[in-house]
């Protein structure tokens, strides 16, 4: 038993450092939507694409987040059960 907690410890863990690295991303993301060049070009084509594609990134990392976030809960849930019996 003390191997699993340990295991669902571990991947708890490993669920963290993802959910910290996508919270790092999105900060990236919008502090460079944020910057005066990329609002003031708008009217360039490939900064366009420049905003779509960090939109598109950005919806990306909130799904993976979710994912994560979800999953993070059902190990929780299931370090509580083992730690009852």
């Amino acid at each position: 038993m003390k191997e699993e907690l340990k295991e669902f410890e571990k991947k708890v863990s490993h669920s963290q450092i993802e959910i910290d690295r996508v919270d790092r991303l999105e900060d990236q993301v919008k502090t460079i939507a944020a910057r005066p060049e990329v609002t003031t070009e708008r009217s360039s084509t490939s900064s366009d694409f420049q905003i779509n594609d960090l939109v598109q990134s950005n919806r990306m990392m909130l799904l993976r987040l979710s994912a994560l976030e979800e999953t993070n809960e059902r190990l929780v849930r299931k370090i509580v059960e083992l730690e009852r019996k």
